[in-house]
């Protein structure tokens, strides 16, 4: 049998490590993503039961937007290197000044050894002795970062704050520009549930064409009015003059959650001082498994 080249299992071990090294950093950014995006509608990512697969997926949306990178994504990783090679000099610097102090406090040991040697009090003599010979063997040199894990763990550390930094920054402006109406990604949504299920809710009022009165008057809805015939406003559904359309957010372990986005300050601008720490209301109905649910989505809302 011939033996294994150590030079193809090199190779292979360091494509292993890179691969783990960057499913994991993957998985952190999708991690910290999500945790910022549903931390702003006040949902713990822990408590959504997410699939492990979809936070290695979700880095995308941090540093691609329509296929182009985004640019704080380009900027952190021209300016990564440079931060790493400034860090490594300056801790090398310090190990420098450590190493020189050490040796100007070891020659002023050594010289109180040198005359404690001749002191009459015979034993402080052999202590002196000792402890002289030591700090003669004893010579401090600096040490070479490269050949430690010193420079391993500073890129690691740099690299995990600038992910976290960048993958919860994009996480809070995602959520931010789902909040309102006019920019959000998610689907407008009309949820119709039995009345006992939901006790928010505008009564069901139907067309004859699709159910009866006294059958209808046993349901609640919420959403958009236009993708139902026959609907009339209430406070619990789409108000479009007013820029406030509900919206579903996620659905998740047998949970649906809806939320109304938010009003914008003007038509051209949607944050300001105002609403910049407002958050919308998150509604949390339960799934019904008696075929007794309806659930409309819709790319945008209706025209009434």
């Amino acid at each position: 049998m011939s033996a294994t080249n150590p030079n193809n299992f090199n190779f292979l071990s360091r494509i292993a490590a890179l691969v783990g090294l960057i499913s994991a950093s993957l998985y952190f950014t999708g991690w910290i993503y999500r945790w910022s995006y549903f931390g702003f509608f006040h949902l713990e990512v822990t408590t959504l039961d997410l699939a492990f697969e979809s936070f290695l997926i979700v880095p995308l949306q941090v540093f691609f937007v329509n296929n182009q990178p985004r640019l704080p994504a380009v900027l952190l990783f021209l300016l990564f290197p440079l931060a790493a090679w400034l860090i490594i000099v300056i801790f090398q610097g310090l190990d420098l000044w450590l190493v020189q102090w050490q040796n100007r406090w070891r020659i002023r040991l050594i010289r109180y050894c040198q005359k404690a040697e001749n002191y009459r009090l015979r034993w402080l003599q052999p202590w002196a002795k000792l402890w002289g010979l030591n700090l003669r063997q004893w010579s401090p040199q600096p040490v070479d970062l490269s050949q430690t894990l010193v420079d391993e763990a500073i890129k690691v550390a740099l690299a995990l704050v600038a992910l976290f930094w960048l993958a919860s920054n994009q996480g809070l402006a995602d959520a931010q520009r789902d909040a309102f109406n006019q920019t959000s990604t998610l689907p407008v949504v009309t949820l119709i549930v039995p009345e006992n299920m939901l006790s928010f809710g505008r009564q069901f009022d139907p067309p004859e064409a699709l159910a009866d009165k006294q059958a209808a008057n046993q349901f609640r809805m919420i959403g958009d009015r236009g993708l139902i015939e026959a609907v009339r406003g209430a406070s619990e559904l789409n108000d479009l003059k007013n820029q406030k359309v509900w919206r579903l957010l996620i659905e998740r372990d047998g949970w649906i959650y809806l939320f109304r986005t938010l009003k914008p300050c003007s038509d051209s601008q949607l944050i300001c001082a105002a609403n910049k720490n407002e958050r919308p209301l998150v509604l949390m109905v339960r799934e019904s498994q008696l075929g007794n649910q309806l659930l409309i989505l819709s790319p945008s809302p209706s025209k009434e």
